[in-house]
């Protein structure tokens, strides 16, 4: 019988498919495109400064489609010691690391490693079902609002603008690019409008989620400003208590 060899490797700092994020640590690049230079990362293994900057932040005219991976152990290794039981990471941590990964357009790869008898152990467990809980609270219900308006208001900018019922108190928002055409936004801004208008947050890339926690704030209306490079798509914007 012939042994089958792999002929590709799905995850790795050269690709092909998703590319490593550059750390073990669970945090994707604040900037964070979908797209790289392949040239940038040519082999496994390629080292240096230039190297892990791309991994972090891919490129915005990069030529293939190779988005992110953030992996990181529950534990300090990526093996199970019962010495390390006391050291697994709280719900707080894994939670962090969700905004750090998934809401910075990358995906998280959380190892989670089995005992010597197959089984995940009982700390383990109870830290990833606190994880889902708290982000099921966090996501449970979005604040209400009348409505949500999307314009132009250049040939490379939009502005999407939202009214609520009642003014809300906001702590998450909650943004996303329709990426099945491209990643497209390379600058936006958050701002509360009316007479004292205020800026509640910023950054570069959205990609296809967005996360970012503000510090609570009571609002009447918002504004995102986008940059995309070209023509601008559809961002969706929610926000939570």
């Amino acid at each position: 019988v012939r042994k089958l060899q792999p002929r590709a490797v799905m995850f790795s700092d050269a690709g092909p498919d998703v590319r490593w994020i550059g750390n073990e640590r669970g945090v994707a690049g604040e900037t964070n495109w979908s797209t790289i230079r392949p040239e940038s990362v040519p082999f496994i293994g390629a080292s240096g400064d230039d190297v892990i900057k791309s991994l972090q932040e891919g490129h915005a005219d990069g030529s293939v489609w190779r988005p992110g991976e953030t992996d990181v152990s529950i534990r300090p290794g990526w093996f199970y010691h019962p010495a390390e039981d006391a050291r697994v990471k709280t719900v707080d941590q894994l939670v962090g690391m969700y905004f750090t990964s998934v809401g910075r357009n990358s995906k998280l790869l959380l190892n989670v490693p089995p005992t010597r008898e197959g089984l995940l152990h009982d700390t383990d467990v109870e830290r990833l079902t606190g994880m889902r809980s708290a982000l099921n609270t966090m996501f449970a219900k979005e604040a209400p609002h009348e409505r949500a308006i999307w314009k132009t208001t250049g040939p490379t900018s939009a502005v999407v603008t939202m009214q609520f019922k009642t003014p809300q108190s906001i702590s998450v928002v909650d943004m996303g690019e329709q990426i099945e055409k491209g990643q497209l936004v390379s600058s936006w801004t958050l701002a509360t409008t009316g007479a004292s208008p205020a800026t509640i947050a910023r950054g570069s890339t959205i990609g296809y989620r967005q996360l970012r926690r503000i510090a609570p704030v009571v609002v009447s209306s918002l504004e995102l400003r986008v940059e995309p490079l070209e023509a601008p798509l559809r961002v969706t914007l929610k926000v939570y208590p």
